[in-house]
């Protein structure tokens, strides 16, 4: 999943879930299954699983924590704030209550991006830059893994603070290299790209969306190897 190879993952989670396995291996592969089909943008199927995982007990509390954070991102993808807002404030409070970095950050990212589309792009930010905070004191970092620095992104933009965006954008991709991540790299060319459009660098603009799209396809063609490879 982290390397982009969005498919296979989605396909080994379950292929684990239907087989026989032992307590405590279900909650992590429904949480890393619920994470694959967000990533391919499928919203409706990650809601279905989150609601198959309610009635489940296979789930530590940071499980608990982090499947809220996933309905909390679903919901807002899914254009359902509301939902969004009331399962992000419950992940928060159960990621501070589990002490899990990962959750409570995910949460914030969902409670960010939920005021950001309200119009409050100031309290937006401030959220983004309390949940990169808490992840640069992580001690395994795995919030980083995730693109919390391309939400920092879209508030500055909002705020047309469109230098400081593309500092940003170098950040977060130094840190995808240094945690060996490769699925958030095409959205960092993706802000780069409305970074430098609203800044008037459209050649600039041009390039970024067409190296983002270039890797994506990359990703994709490597996906599609290696499940013809299985």
């Amino acid at each position: 999943l982290w390397m982009g190879r969005v498919s296979e993952a989605e396909a080994a989670c379950r292929e684990l879930l239907d087989r026989p396995h032992g307590p405590g291996v279900g909650g992590p592969t429904r949480v890393c299954l619920a994470q694959a089909l967000w990533a391919k943008g499928h919203p409706e199927q990650v809601l279905r699983e989150i609601e198959a995982m309610a009635t489940s007990s296979d789930f530590s509390p940071a499980e608990q924590a982090r499947v809220k954070a996933w309905e909390s991102l679903t919901r807002w993808q899914a254009g359902d704030l509301h939902g969004a807002e009331i399962a992000a404030e419950a992940s928060r409070s159960a990621g501070t209550a589990a002490n899990d970095d990962l959750a409570w950050c995910l949460a914030t990212m969902g409670l960010a991006a939920v005021v950001n589309r309200r119009g409050g792009f100031t309290r937006s930010l401030n959220l983004t830059d309390e949940a990169i905070a808490r992840a640069d004191r992580s001690q395994d970092r795995v919030p980083h893994r995730f693109q919390l620095y391309a939400y920092r992104c879209q508030g500055l933009i909002d705020l047309d603070r469109l230098d400081e965006c593309q500092t940003a954008v170098r950040t977060g991709r130094e840190l995808t290299h240094a945690l060996g991540v490769a699925w958030t790299l095409p959205v960092y060319h993706w802000m780069s790209a409305l970074g430098h459009f609203w800044a008037g660098r459209w050649d600039d603009a041009l390039a970024e969306v067409e190296a983002g799209f270039a890797l994506s396809e990359d990703i994709v063609s490597a996906q599609e190897t290696e499940m013809g490879q299985l």
